[in-house]
């Protein structure tokens, strides 16, 4: 297994954010703490994490254990809970929604990236745990009941778990797997023979059983996957946490109109800068939602009173909220901007693991984070691309990489692939026409120049018109070409399927599952060791 690193600058459509936060600090520094990367930083962030305890770690022990002893974690994610009752041990936190068999494949990439985080601080003298925080209690069953799996011929096809819900405010995380079998045979029904046995038995039958709710199948299938690296999983759907972090709340319902007008410059900033905006809140934001047994209601602010969404009946002012909330007669739960926040409250967070959207969200979530004098760091989630062994033998075979399939758009890609059959001398023929009008027109345009600027401006249109139809030409016979060539065809969406599928980069798309069948048992030991505190960035992953 072959290991290449790359920046995210040679891969498509990346975040800006993401871009001038890794390549071009000085341009975001407003807006972001500076990513700790060597010990000096490091330590500088650690001794600030320690010095300000949040949260008693007796009662998060006190959460951690039972769950992660109920899903069967292994003695290195024990050994890991008693490094974090020591007081100079700080956390890496990752999170990610409960997908169905996992989700997209950068939901396993988190946990390794934490994982990879802590093993690099060690190598420094850091002690630092890696901690999944599963957002089990998100209300949005569209994002997590779907995954992709690529068959062998290329299609991508998705699985989708059927929304039986009987109210549209449960919680996704509490959602309960009772039609499981129809997935699991669409799984078999597309996946290559060979990978069966191992992704249906192995990686999906042990966790995602028919009675099993989301959030219960996705706990067990990361401890499957990454308890041997020490992987602590933690559940926002646990009980006896919510009271100790009343005073947060408080503080989020008294200076509502402050955090708003906090979050509001934070975007203008932005704005002005020409980076996009994650989040523009509505007047009625309260940041809160109201979570109600397996229900979660987003609470709003309209005319003087906080409404649940959805039971409008339940409403409150400020002082019977606040009361309530005291009394615990209701519970409060945060919204994405606020969620961080709540993690960092709880957690003796070092960093956080995330996604490039995650990285753009931080640009708004550091300004809030000042209310509770919280430095925030996000450490962007390393990506990969597995190409696996067949993948690389076409690749030989019409001499691409793979960041070319990355980077071109489908029918230059096919033009690529026709270069290396019988077609190329009629591309070539195509090239050379291009090139010889561009010649000429260009002489012509500067005779016309003087002798009459009307109609030099009349051919400038004319060259555009030219152009176009060439191109449309060319385009068109090599679509022709890719349909009447089988084997090209297949080769194409073959390449396409497996290492950009739905024309997204593998890891938004393609379940880890899938990839780790077609792998050795070290594939995610591989994973890990890439990941180093200095080099954030995408992987390339040759099997």
């Amino acid at each position: 297994m072959k290991v290449d690193r790359i920046d995210y600058r040679r891969l498509p459509g990346q975040s800006p954010l993401l871009l001038s936060y890794l390549y071009d600090f000085d341009r975001v520094s407003d807006f972001y703490p500076a990513l700790p990367q060597s010990s000096e930083t490091v330590l500088r962030r650690l001794h600030r994490v320690q010095e300000n305890p949040r949260f008693s770690r007796k009662l998060l022990l006190d959460l951690l254990r039972p769950f992660n002893e109920s899903i069967g974690c292994s003695g290195a994610t024990f050994e890991n809970l008693r490094k974090l009752e020591d007081s100079a041990t700080v956390a890496i936190l990752a999170g990610q929604q409960v997908g169905l068999f996992g989700g997209p494949s950068y939901s396993a990439y988190k946990a390794v990236t934490a994982i990879g985080l802590a093993r690099s601080l060690a190598e420094i003298g850091v002690t630092a745990v890696p901690v999944f925080w599963m957002a089990s209690d998100d209300s949005d069953f569209d994002e997590v009941r779907s995954t992709q799996f690529t068959g062998e011929n290329g299609w991508v096809e998705t699985i989708d778990y059927p929304d039986l819900r009987e109210f549209k405010e449960q919680m996704a995380g509490t959602v309960r797997l009772d039609n499981l079998a129809p997935c699991l045979e669409r799984v078999a029904a597309i996946t290559r023979p060979d990978q069966r046995p191992r992704l249906l038995d192995d990686l999906l039958g042990a966790s995602y059983r028919e009675g099993r709710t989301f959030r219960q199948a996705f706990a067990h299938w990361l401890s499957q996957l990454f308890g041997e690296y020490g992987l602590i999983l933690f559940d926002p759907l646990l009980e006896g946490y919510r009271a100790e972090l009343g005073g947060l709340f408080e503080e989020v319902i008294r200076q509502r109109e402050g955090l708003l007008e906090t979050l509001s410059k934070r975007n203008e900033q932005l704005e002005a800068r020409g980076f996009p905006v994650q989040v523009n809140p509505d007047p009625a934001e309260t940041f809160l939602f109201v979570v109600d047994g397996e229900r979660r209601y987003k609470l709003e602010y309209r005319n003087g009173q906080f409404i649940e969404k959805g039971r409008s009946s339940h409403r409150y002012t400020d002082k019977e909220l606040i009361s309530r909330l005291q009394s615990g007669e209701i519970q409060l739960g945060p919204n994405v901007l606020l969620r961080p926040i709540v993690q960092d409250h709880l957690f003796p967070t070092l960093m956080t693991v995330g996604g490039p959207s995650e990285v753009a969200y931080y640009s708004q979530i550091t300004a809030l984070s000042s209310y509770w004098d919280l430095e925030m760091v996000v450490y962007p989630r390393v990506g990969f691309t597995v190409v696996d062994p067949k993948s690389q033998r076409l690749m030989k075979k019409y001499d691409l990489n793979t960041l070319e399939i990355l980077n071109l758009e489908p029918d230059l890609l096919a033009e690529r692939l026709l270069r290396q059959v019988d077609s190329a001398e009629t591309l070539s023929g195509f090239d050379s026409l291009r090139e010889n009008l561009g010649e000429q027109l260009a002489v012509l345009r500067g005779r016309l120049e003087n002798a009459d600027p009307t109609v030099a401006a009349m051919l400038d249109n004319a060259s555009r018109k030219i152009s176009y139809q060439v191109d449309k030409v060319s385009r068109r016979y090599v679509t022709n070409q890719v349909l009447k060539e089988g084997d090209l065809k297949r080769h194409l969406d073959y390449l396409l399927g497996h290492l950009r599928p739905s024309g997204a980069l593998q890891e938004r798309s393609l379940n880890f599952n899938a990839l780790m069948s077609l792998s050795g048992e070290d594939m995610i030991s591989s994973l890990i060791d890439s990941v180093k505190l200095e080099s954030p960035g995408h992987r390339i992953i040759l099997l």
